[in-house]
């Protein structure tokens, strides 16, 4: 089984490469690379591709299930492997809303 990376919006491990264009099947966003800054993540930076910045994009998945409403129906729900600690924070913050 081959490395996955955490998704910059959902947490999840379902990158297959970082900054490749790779699309997230638990939130459908694109990594397409823009919002990084090296290696650092910036979510104030606007997603082309996306069309929102990476904040506005978490704030949707917490919402919706996906990084803008109207892919909700293209998302599905993490597997066992792919939950880690960033999607975690991400889940506690959906309970709470």
């Amino acid at each position: 089984m081959s490395r996955k990376y955490e998704c910059p919006c959902c947490g999840c491990l379902t990158v297959d490469k970082l900054k490749a264009w790779s699309i997230c099947p638990v939130c459908f966003w694109e990594d397409e690379g823009g919002v990084y800054d090296g290696d650092t993540v910036r979510d104030d930076v606007y997603s082309v591709p996306n069309h929102m910045t990476l904040a506005q994009a978490r704030d949707n998945y917490r919402r919706f299930g996906a990084c803008r409403k109207e892919l909700s129906s293209k998302t599905r729900e993490p597997t066992e492997q792919e939950i880690v600690g960033s999607y975690m924070r991400i889940a506690e913050k959906i309970k709470d809303n």
